[in-house]
């Protein structure tokens, strides 16, 4: 049986993240204004025996009858890999490769939409760097 888009929701992120607790030195103005997340409100929760973990969705909007054709979608759960925190960028790349991505077959006819680049990724790309 296909994995579908359904099945990215219902999943949690499999791969294992170091939080190295380091703070961004960014620049920002609108920053400062903000607090540090102190208190996580998560969706998901532990099944009693702890063999699974269960997503609780109330506090998102309905469905609309769109949402219904998008769950069928064949998607393709990430690969396994660990991930350490070190900067936004890290937690950017961490929520791409882990739920956007995973969920973007949804996307892909009903209605269709495109996913841009980061201006940072791009100016890296263009600067000629290279991850070897």
């Amino acid at each position: 049986m296909a994995f579908t888009v359904l099945d990215a929701l219902n999943d949690h992120p499999t791969a294992p993240v170091e939080d190295t607790f380091m703070q961004s030195q960014s620049s920002k103005s609108w920053v400062k204004d903000f607090l540090p997340i102190k208190k996580l409100l998560v969706h998901t929760y532990l099944t009693p025996d702890g063999s699974s973990v269960l997503a609780n969705f109330d506090a998102f909007i309905p469905e609309s009858d769109d949402d219904l054709l998008r769950f069928g979608e064949v998607a393709y759960p990430p690969n396994k890999r660990h991930y350490k925190l070190y900067s936004e960028s890290d937690g950017i790349d961490w929520f791409h490769s882990e739920i956007s991505n995973v969920v973007l077959p949804a996307f892909f006819r009903y209605p269709p939409i495109t996913q841009n680049r980061s201006r940072a990724l791009e100016n890296w790309h263009n600067s000629g760097s290279s991850a070897g």
